[in-house]
């Protein structure tokens, strides 16, 4: 993400930001449930919140993780655009403070 504000008229390097976040968003994707998934809260995100450096975005789909709600409900909910929710909560998955069982 540096090197993308860094090199704003690189089509390259956007166009392989664009494929690694394509790549996360459908490694979320393979759960063997998929969009019927029921993220939750880590333990570790909810004794120390603190250290997670979250963004605007992130800490609303955090407020809206309750434990029942499957992705494609969240993705529902969610003011963002599909892509943009998944790559967050996968963003969250990957820093552990959700977890997709």
């Amino acid at each position: 993400m540096e090197a993308r504000a860094a090199y704003p008229n690189d089509l390259s390097l956007r166009g392989y930001t664009e494929i690694v976040r394509n790549t996360i968003v459908r490694d979320l994707l393979a759960h063997p449930r998929g969009l019927l998934a029921v993220p939750k809260l880590t333990a570790e995100f909810l004794t120390n919140f603190d250290r997670f450096n979250l963004s605007a975005q992130e800490g609303y789909l955090i407020s809206l993780i309750d434990g029942r709600l499957a992705l494609q409900k969240l993705l529902i909910l969610s003011p963002f655009d599909p892509f943009t929710t998944l790559f967050n909560l996968a963003k969250l998955q990957h820093e552990r403070a959700i977890t997709v069982p």
